[in-house]
């Protein structure tokens, strides 16, 4: 243990630290299944500590002390214990018995350097270097507007996020209104805003909603020292959001299993232009796939039957949108690569709505729910509302 404290406190000096993730406590008594810690430079070089258990994640910030942090949390019994930072690769194993294994590896130089110049050269909407003050806020980049090495991969999932926007602005008006269903920390909230109102000059109203009340204090923070007008943070559930305004677009990313279908139903209901939706956690439909004739042979892996569940599930997501009169396309969101939760479902309302086209697609959506046996949510949702 004290060479782990040795090790930590050197990386602490250094400023080096990335990411720790430490996971299964032997500690009965321990309330978290996980915590992480993310390393965010500023004028203080400042930490963020999250605590997760059962459906909850609560956040703590500290500036000073982290190492003497990690190994009192490590004294819960945590079997593993994950430390990236800038230049290695830290694993921290401990057994039933108490024996601890520490294995480290460092990282090639040329590779940090070779994917740091790579995304520099990246002709991104966001650019490295422009004075982008959300970013500064949200930990992406310093006080000098560099990204930090360890947010390139949130820095790149932004500017994709903003050229999938790109591709549909035109179909928000002018002073229209953007609704972000599960906006969590609102990294692509913030960057919605930022692209209409300071980059495109639209003076569109941009609304984040989110069930975690913490979330939405901490952003409703940043939205207030920014002094960003039309931006709005509510803690609620979108089950019982009601919106009196016409809705333009409605985005909603990696809200898990069915709270994804709650929001394109929503969506859905308000008759929204654009609808952009990175599914996450597709477990409904998976419990519901049993003795599919033909399919045997696919469903007896565990591994296959749940990407072949996710595939399907998204697939009838984006038939559901057909036969509502949007065009919808299933896309790569970003590189798999980047995160394995990677496909999007851009759905665009189509202003020449054939009957005959949604009729088939109407048809072709019962054959494959009859074909499965199945009845996923988006599904029920709206054949409820049809009756």
């Amino acid at each position: 243990m004290e060479k782990i404290r040795e090790l930590l406190k050197n990386i602490e000096i250094k400023e080096e630290l990335v990411k720790v993730i430490m996971t299964n406590s032997m500690d009965k008594d321990e309330k978290y299944f996980k915590i992480a810690i993310e390393g965010i430079k500023n004028k203080n070089m400042s930490y963020q500590i999250s605590y997760y258990y059962e459906k909850k994640v609560k956040h703590e910030n500290i500036e000073n002390g982290i190492s003497e942090k990690i190994i009192k949390i490590l004294s819960k019994g945590y079997k593993q214990c994950d430390i990236k930072t800038l230049t290695k690769d830290i694993k921290i194993l401990t057994n039933k018995k108490g024996k601890v294994t520490v294995i480290e590896k460092k990282k090639r130089a040329s590779n940090i350097e070779q994917k740091q110049s790579h995304n520099k050269v990246k002709n991104y909407i966001l650019k490295e270097g422009d004075k982008i003050d959300f970013l500064v806020e949200l930990g992406i980049m310093d006080n000098k507007y560099k990204v930090y090495p360890s947010k390139q991969k949130k820095f790149k999932q932004i500017n994709k996020f903003l050229e999938m926007l790109k591709a549909t602005e035109k179909e928000v008006s002018e002073g229209g209104n953007i609704i972000d269903i599960g906006s969590g920390k609102s990294y692509l909230t913030f960057a919605t805003y930022f692209y209409f109102n300071k980059i495109k000059n639209k003076k569109v109203k941009i609304i984040g909603i989110d069930i975690k009340k913490d979330v939405i204090e901490h952003c409703e923070e940043i939205r207030k020292k920014l002094k960003y007008e039309n931006l709005e943070f509510i803690n609620i559930d979108i089950k019982d959001f009601k919106s009196e305004q016409k809705i333009d677009m409605c985005i909603t990313l990696h809200a898990c299993n069915t709270a994804t279908d709650y929001a394109i139903y929503s969506s859905i209901n308000w008759d929204a232009k654009v609808i952009l939706s990175v599914p996450c956690c597709h477990q409904e439909v998976l419990s519901q796939l049993k003795n599919v004739e033909g399919l045997e042979f696919i469903l007896k892996h565990g591994v296959v039957k749940d990407k072949f569940a996710t595939l399907l599930t998204d697939s009838i997501r984006s038939l559901i949108l057909e036969s509502k009169g949007y065009k919808s396309d299933i896309i790569e969101f970003i590189d798999e690569n980047n995160t394995p939760k990677n496909m999007m479902i851009k759905a665009v309302k189509n202003k020449k709505n054939n009957i005959d086209s949604i009729e088939k697609y109407k048809e072709e959506l019962e054959e494959t729910i009859n074909q499965f046996k199945i009845e996923p949510m988006l599904y029920k949702l709206v054949k409820s509302n049809n009756s």
